[in-house]
């Protein structure tokens, strides 16, 4: 008898049957509707990802952190000074351009909000290059898969932008 392997991954079905591995696939967490206003590279609805699914973990848990990269691990750390200043450690999601982009979405969408009902000139951080935009605001949607995301903590409090996506 002749050996063989027994390899196991997940796909997905698509039209006509076509077959997709589950690893190609990638989390998307937000839409950035005229990111062209940011650059005209981006063009129109760009999709902010997370980076293609690590495990077959993450198939059945998309709403958990952990299926993040950029969430759980390529993030900005806070750290507050002595008289309470805060500042962010941007060099971990730095070290990931996709990451770094996804949180200053995240940060974008926490100070002028979403799907662009903002009526203000706003600033986004391109990544250290500071973009000035005239109103209204970028028209952001946010895609979550985590409740506790929108309802705070169960001791009441909020979580910051930098600690959890926005949105």
């Amino acid at each position: 008898m002749s050996g063989y392997s027994a390899n196991i991954e997940a796909f997905i079905e698509v039209n006509a049957g076509n077959l997709i591995p589950y690893s190609t696939f990638e989390l998307i967490r937000y839409i950035v509707h005229d990111a062209n206003r940011i650059d005209t590279k981006l063009g129109n609805d760009y999709l902010v990802t997370t980076g293609p699914a690590s495990t077959g973990e993450d198939l059945v848990q998309l709403y958990a952190i952990y299926s993040d990269e950029c969430a759980g691990i390529w993030f900005p750390i806070a750290d507050y000074s002595s008289n309470g200043t805060l500042t962010l450690d941007w060099s971990f999601a730095a070290e990931y351009p996709m990451c770094e982009f996804y949180w200053h979405v995240s940060e974008y969408a926490a100070n002028y909000g979403s799907l662009g009902e903002n009526q203000t000139k706003s600033t986004f951080d391109n990544s250290g290059t500071i973009v000035s935009l005239d109103s209204p605001s970028l028209n952001i949607s946010a895609i979550l898969w985590k409740q506790e995301w929108l309802d705070g903590l169960t001791d009441g409090t909020w979580m910051e932008w930098y600690e959890y996506p926005y949105g």
